[in-house]
């Protein structure tokens, strides 16, 4: 499970089992915490807000906008695929302003 390293710590060369254990769990709660202090940014990137370029968030949010209009007008057919494009269309927030340049933030 803790694999030897090449560092050049004594503390680190014979590691009792109990000091492997403690150690991995330190260095589990500490990269789980910084991913935690981190989830609001990576969501936002994802979702298309930060970091992300001006004229790519326009590009995203034009593309995602033409899937919406293209799945309001899909939705006057009938059957079963009907039912699915509804589906789909419900992810969408109601207000066009409300879209954003990615899938991933489509949700309300």
């Amino acid at each position: 499970m803790y694999p030897k390293t090449t560092i050049a710590h004594e503390w680190l060369d014979n590691p009792s089992d109990t000091e492997k254990a403690a150690i991995f769990v330190t260095v589990t709660a500490a990269i789980a915490f910084a991913l935690n202090a981190l989830s609001a940014p990576l969501y936002r990137i994802l979702e298309g807000y930060l970091l992300w370029p001006h004229w790519l968030q326009k590009h995203g949010t034009k593309r995602q906008l033409d899937r919406k209009k293209k799945l309001e007008k899909s939705i006057a057919d009938s059957g079963w695929r009907r039912g699915l494009d509804q589906e789909k269309l419900a992810l969408y927030p109601k207000r066009d302003e409300q879209i954003v340049p990615t899938r991933f933030g489509k949700c309300d």
